[in-house]
């Protein structure tokens, strides 16, 4: 409900997300709903009763069609997609991927 209501613009973050990151245990409960239930019962274990690649491909499709604006507003100017490992709040993201990647590459 809330990243649908925060892509509506339903919600205004008034803090910098990574301050809201941080806070999250703080400002959001995390719990496991019926829809979650719904979903593994409807859609997961139904991608894996009936897979195959066209499936994959309609899966699939959306994320790859969008544009390199859309991946930089999340991953960063560096455009690296993996997380990060911080070591305190005061790191940049930078630091928190280049401290992954020297771990596992």
């Amino acid at each position: 409900i809330f990243v649908d209501n925060y892509l509506k613009n339903k919600i205004d973050i008034k803090i910098e997300p990574m301050e809201l990151f941080w806070k999250r245990y703080e400002v959001f409960r995390f719990c496991f709903t019926t829809e979650h239930l719904q979903f593994f019962l409807l859609k997961f274990t139904g991608q894996l009763i009936h897979h195959s690649q066209a499936a994959d491909s309609a899966e699939v499709r959306d994320v790859y069609d969008r544009s390199n604006n859309f991946y930089n507003y999340f991953l960063g100017p560096r455009m690296i997609y993996t997380s990060g490992i911080f070591e305190s709040q005061d790191e940049t993201l930078e630091v928190a991927q280049d401290r992954k990647m020297d771990l596992v590459c």
